[in-house]
């Protein structure tokens, strides 16, 4: 029974390493698209699929540093990148209303966030064996 919850403690660690995450900038009409991984990868080669309303404008793929650009005429747009597998990110977006941010501040924004997350999750280890020590003493 343990051996099994630790397993599944550090199993559910494990799942948002394959989070897809969507960065988009513009400037006047051009929409810069960039996709990665939790991890910081790019997601090389995913599927993008930009719509306005009910009407698809652009059905294709990433680059390989996971970037797509395109001139876009309309202000609202729904932007969507399929990783395969399940793994699937999907933005509602008004141009003017996205914030200015960095890419690269982004980015170190994200790394920090993975440590602290990481930090929790042993800290939720440990507290469990604890935990499971004083419940063990306190049943002799």
């Amino acid at each position: 029974m343990n051996k099994r919850l630790i397993f599944l403690l550090l199993f559910s660690t494990s799942l948002l390493a394959h989070k897809v995450n969507l960065f988009i900038t513009h400037e006047d009409n051009n929409v810069e698209i960039y996709s990665y991984f939790a991890s910081g990868d790019a997601c090389k080669g995913c599927k993008l699929m930009i719509k306005h309303g009910n009407d698809t404008l652009v059905n294709a793929h990433l680059n390989e540093e996971g970037k797509y650009q395109f001139i876009s005429s309309y202000a609202s747009l729904n932007i969507t990148v399929d990783a395969s597998s399940g793994h699937l990110v999907s933005k509602d977006i008004v141009l003017d209303l996205l914030p200015q941010e960095n890419l690269t501040e982004v980015l170190k924004k994200e790394k920090h966030n993975q440590y602290i997350n990481m930090g929790l999750s042993l800290l939720l280890i440990a507290l469990f064996f604890y935990l499971l020590k004083r419940v063990k003493k306190n049943a002799k």
